[in-house]
């Protein structure tokens, strides 16, 4: 009830619509770590998509991430029945501060649809270990 009350608070801070908050269709929950958070979402963007798909599709699903990216995206994937190919850590570098560009994520996309696999996901990256890169 404590969580319901402070995400609420939260909701009505953010000036967000009534529907985020717990008395209408929204609500939400808080994560104890970001390894928990991006487990979290990572399963209910894959269902969401098994659910429009058939669960046959899970063979195709792909994610997609910044080298940079904590390992605890390729946990989530693994426990999520991700394939490990179908993971893609895309190359960065330092001519763009270590960040994904949206060139470098579009042709990761276009080839993985031609390919007749199915994009799913993208992580968002902020504050990496290694480079403090967003």
């Amino acid at each position: 009830e404590l969580e319901m009350i402070v995400l609420d608070w939260l909701a009505k801070l953010l000036k967000l619509p009534k529907e985020f908050l717990s008395s209408g269709h929204g609500g939400g929950v808080i994560q104890g770590t970001a390894s928990e958070a991006i487990l979290v979402v990572l399963l209910a963007a894959r269902d969401k998509m098994l659910r429009k798909f058939g669960k046959s599709a899970l063979e195709k699903l792909v994610v997609y991430a910044s080298d940079q990216t904590h390992s605890a995206l390729q946990k989530a994937c693994q426990i999520g029945g991700i394939y490990p190919e179908n993971c893609r850590l895309l190359k960065t570098d330092s001519s763009a501060n270590y960040s994904l560009t949206p060139e470098l994520v579009r042709e990761a996309v276009s080839q993985d649809i031609s390919a007749g696999l199915i994009p799913f996901f993208l992580c968002g990256t902020v504050g990496t270990t290694s480079s403090a890169t967003v």
